[in-house]
């Protein structure tokens, strides 16, 4: 059994994004090689400069396009493609995420992976049909039980056509991937969602909004990060040994 799938939905055509993912590739990645962790990459089937070898990254071309619209899809697509292996968690996130995956590791092993677990942290609500729903930041990124996951499917197989019927028939324009999978999470029961306040939307510095709060030896999971600041963090934690603290 994996302990821990992270699934990426990404994009290989435009030059931004391939570039997060190979620095992913570079950096914090090779710090899974002594755990039992497995990386997916979903990405679009628009064409895309395939010379660099990705070693850590198992790339999976799916039939949809690499635009913003795409996300939710490749979240679905990627999740339901899951469905087939054994493994206790999957970390679904973009590729401007940086994870530390020795502290995320040492977070799981506290949980019962039995459990049908919704984990994230950075958090909102929004109203949908006059429902209060909560949702982990997807840019944090948020993991998943597998049992969760079986559970979600179990109760909508066609769970991407029935987010797009919904928001047409309520005149939402709510396309964002953590909203739309929150959603569904909470028509299910006995559902464990857990806050944990070192998953962060901002990046390794709090930018935007958690500057004074931020502690960068804590963070197990931070958004926003472009190419630059994940060399340069990985760097630091590699320095200053807060892998292992």
């Amino acid at each position: 059994m994996i302990d821990l799938i992270i699934l990426i939905f990404g994009c290989l055509s435009k030059s931004k994004y391939f570039e997060e993912l190979k620095v992913i590739e570079e950096t914090w990645s090779k710090e899974t090689h002594t755990f039992n962790i497995k990386f997916k990459v979903f990405v679009g089937n628009e064409p895309y400069n395939n010379n660099f070898n990705f070693s850590n990254l198992e790339i999976i071309p799916l039939n949809t396009k690499d635009d913003y619209y795409s996300a939710t899809i490749k979240q679905y697509q990627g999740l339901r493609h899951l469905l087939k292996l054994d493994f206790k968690y999957v970390f679904v996130m973009g590729s401007d995420t940086f994870v530390n995956i020795p502290k995320l590791l040492r977070l799981l092993e506290s949980l019962n992976y039995q459990d049908k677990i919704y984990l994230g942290g950075h958090g909102d609500n929004r109203q949908i049909n006059q429902e209060n729903i909560y949702f982990h930041s997807g840019g944090a990124g948020f993991i998943l039980s597998k049992n969760l996951v079986i559970d979600l499917f179990k109760n909508f197989p066609d769970i991407e056509k029935q987010w797009k019927i919904f928001l047409n028939n309520n005149n939402y324009f709510i396309h964002a991937c953590d909203v739309s999978i929150a959603y569904f999470i909470s028509k299910l029961k006995e559902i464990k969602i857990i806050k944990n306040n070192n998953f962060y939307h901002c990046n390794y510095l709090g930018r935007p909004c958690c500057r004074s709060k931020i502690n960068k030896k804590e963070i197990i999971t931070c958004h926003l990060m472009k190419s630059n600041d994940i060399k340069t963090y990985y760097q630091e934690l590699k320095d200053n040994n807060f892998y292992l603290n």
